[in-house]
């Protein structure tokens, strides 16, 4: 069984973020809380590998930054609920979004799976929506014990044992309408046209006692009727503490004010040092 040996690191509390690299923006954590993020770091490291840049092949390794990423993100609430229905997390590009979310994806749909659970890849564009699919993908069949444990298709991933499936939905809303996603992974939030898409999942995610919708995004156009704005804003109230609402995490990178952008301290809010590269 692949989830063997992840319960030993199930109840780590979230990490409290670095200065050197804290965002610029966060929900607060709850103090004494639980988090799945070690669970995703564990089943990551033990069984994905760097799938480009100059450590392909190699074992993956995250950084502390997105370890509290994924701490952060996955908290639980008092009632064992993953706390957060809505979570946005803003950063620069090249900052492997694409492997995070498929290592989240991955963790829930076989290193902690349950039955019949409904995992999407979603975006504007079905090719924008396939860059995390198609990193999990990737990392199924390229691992004898993973694939063992899925059958792999061109859109989906279904685990074996338990039917739950990870497939890439279709950026056409209308057919979104009926899905009951527990995991849906909304990549680049900043270039959607509407909310259409985004109310789709977040609607059909209503009906479950837990679920997660995670806008992973880099920023875009500041207008005052993009959905992006709107959750920027919405996110900063939250955590600023203007807005009590505790099931809506924050995770924004950006630099400060008025950074030169030939300070070097600028790069560490502009790029990543991470070794895995991402679109």
């Amino acid at each position: 069984c692949l989830s063997r040996g992840l319960g030993d690191v199930y109840k780590r509390q979230p990490l409290a973020p670095d200065p050197a690299w804290a965002p610029a923006w966060y929900t607060a954590p709850v103090p004494g809380a639980m988090t799945d993020g070690p669970l995703v770091t564990s089943f990551s490291e033990r069984l994905m590998y760097a799938s480009k840049g100059m450590r392909k092949g190699l074992p993956l390794v995250y950084a502390p930054h997105q370890r509290f990423q994924f701490d952060h993100m996955l908290e639980r609430n008092e009632r064992g609920f993953l706390r957060y229905r809505i979570y946005l997390l803003g950063e620069p590009r090249k900052t492997g979004k694409s492997l995070k979310g498929s290592s989240i994806a991955l963790t829930y749909l076989v290193g902690m799976p349950d039955i019949g659970r409904e995992l999407y890849s979603v975006a504007g564009d079905r090719q924008q929506a396939k860059l995390v699919f198609g990193e999990a993908r990737w990392q199924v069949l390229n691992n004898k014990r993973l694939h063992d444990e899925c059958h792999v298709y061109r859109d989906a991933i279904e685990h074996k044992a338990t039917g739950s499936v990870y497939r890439v939905l279709s950026s056409d809303a209308k057919l979104a309408q009926g899905y009951n996603p527990f995991i849906c992974i909304f990549d680049e939030v900043h270039v959607q046209a509407n909310d259409e898409l985004w109310e789709a999942m977040r609607q059909g995610a209503g009906a479950r006692p837990e679920s997660l919708l995670l806008g992973i995004t880099t920023a875009g156009d500041y207008r005052d009727d993009a959905l992006l704005t709107r959750l920027y804003d919405y996110g900063i109230a939250v955590a600023t503490g203007e807005v009590d609402d505790p099931t809506f995490g924050f995770g924004w990178w950006q630099a400060p004010n008025g950074c030169d952008h030939r300070d070097e301290r600028c790069l560490l809010y502009t790029s990543d040092a991470a070794d895995e590269e991402d679109s």
